[in-house]
């Protein structure tokens, strides 16, 4: 790929550099028993050369052995990496959801515009997908992709729908609070709230949803 448009040479050397090593699996989370044979299953992300990575599905067996039964690197146009994901269940019918949020340094492609760097992959019953059941993506700076960092699902404003709370680090640090609604055949995506929280202001300042 040599250096993204978007970093400088010395940045790019610094990524390159504070890379975490081939292999290592970090992020776990439980998704509990998945495919009914009794065996725990966990979510986590996968290092791989450069500044790629994979998300992996890891079931535990009846001697504690680990074996990876599902992996689902960034779409091949993109440079970048799974940073955090979390376990939802969105459309409420009982099958979990991997709801990952990537860090697009570059993409090869501009047919879509902005970038897509929030995906949902849905447990059929059996597997999760080969593809994304659902994707989003925004920015609000031309050319810059968005640096989110992490997610977690909540319902802040209580109104039955799931919201998730994501952070940015560039290219403004920011918070959003991302509302999904509808089904898959026909998402919904709402930002609800999108700004720098004034958390050092005298007394914190309310979401304004």
């Amino acid at each position: 790929f040599g250096v993204p448009p978007s970093l400088s040479a010395v940045e790019y050397e610094l990524i390159q550099y504070n890379q975490p090593a081939q292999g290592i699996i970090s992020g776990l989370k439980s998704v509990g028993e998945l495919a009914g044979n009794g065996h725990e299953a966990m979510v986590g992300v996968r290092a791989r050369d450069g500044f790629n990575s994979d998300l992996v599905l890891i079931e535990i067996g009846d001697r504690g052995e680990m074996e990876v039964l599902w992996t689902y690197p960034l779409p091949k146009n993109y440079l970048g990496e799974w940073v955090d994901f979390t376990i939802s269940d969105l459309d409420h019918n009982g099958r979990p959801e991997i709801v990952a949020i990537s860090n697009i340094v570059s993409s090869s492609s501009r047919l879509k515009n902005p970038v897509d760097w929030l995906f949902v992959f849905e447990w059929d019953g059996a597997k999760f997908p080969d593809k994304p059941t659902t994707s989003w993506g925004y920015q609000d700076t031309e050319g810059i992709f968005p640096r989110p960092n992490q997610i977690i699902p909540g319902d802040p404003d209580a109104d039955g729908l799931t919201e998730f709370i994501i952070s940015f680090t560039s290219p403004v640090p920011r918070v959003m609070i991302l509302e999904f609604s509808g089904d898959f055949a026909t998402p919904g995506w709402t930002i609800e709230y999108y700004q720098l929280p004034d958390i050092l202001a005298s007394g914190l300042k309310p979401f304004a949803l």
